[in-house]
């Protein structure tokens, strides 16, 4: 449970994502999704699934995204690390097939920082995969964690259905468990999409506090 002894870890959680943006250096591809997120690698050399601050499900599902990342890393429970993706007007330019489609009209993505959610690898060399067959279920390495985000959906009133990828990898790069094999490969899961929970409602100038909290150059 909960309670005020458990702010301080979550507010590390929260200021360690936020404190140093990454800039978008290279645009990969676009994704699937009504949120029309890209796929861009950072200037630190990872990737990450970007949201953008106009995307057409609003802001608030940013902030969505924010909050319950922050509360399922607390809870130890897998997901992808968040980061404020800084993009300039440099980047859009180098890039003009970023947009965003709203009905038969294109609109550019504006300049600032965006919610980025880490992608597990280098999409050149990981095959990452959102459907594993029955047969392959059973042997995720973290299987229980699917149960553990049931309660956490429920607990927050997570209106959206539960989105998961799934990859392999070296498990104790991932589980973090001594008593695995360093070169020992398995499946792991990571919960993806929460921009339908917290149930709460939250203002436009709310969203704008929480997402661009920290000034430029922070």
């Amino acid at each position: 449970m909960l309670s005020a002894a458990s702010i301080p870890g979550l507010w590390y959680i929260l200021s360690s994502s936020l404190l140093m943006p990454i800039n978008a250096r290279r645009h990969i591809r676009k994704m699937r999704g009504g949120s029309q997120s890209h796929l861009v690698e950072g200037d630190d050399g990872s990737y990450y699934v970007v949201k953008f601050l106009n995307n057409p499900q609003h802001r608030r599902v940013l902030v969505n995204e924010l909050i319950s990342s922050v509360f399922l890393r607390y809870l130890q429970i897998s997901c992808p690390e968040i980061a404020m993706i800084a993009i300039g007007p440099e980047f859009l330019k180098d890039n003009p097939q970023i947009s965003l489609d709203l009905g038969t009209q294109s609109i550019l993505v504006e300049t600032g920082r965006h919610f980025g959610s880490k992608f597990p690898g280098d999409p050149a060399k990981l095959a990452v995969y959102d459907f594993l067959p029955d047969i392959l279920l059973q042997k995720v390495n973290n299987v229980s964690d699917f149960l553990a985000c049931l309660v956490f959906d429920k607990w927050v009133g997570n209106a959206d259905a539960r989105q998961s990828i799934f990859f392999r990898a070296r498990l104790r790069d991932w589980t973090g468990a001594e008593s695995t094999h360093p070169l020992k490969l398995g499946f792991v899961a990571l919960m993806i999409d929460r921009d339908r929970g917290p149930d709460v409602s939250v203002s436009p100038d709310s969203c704008d506090l929480l997402l661009l909290m920290l000034p430029e150059g922070a």
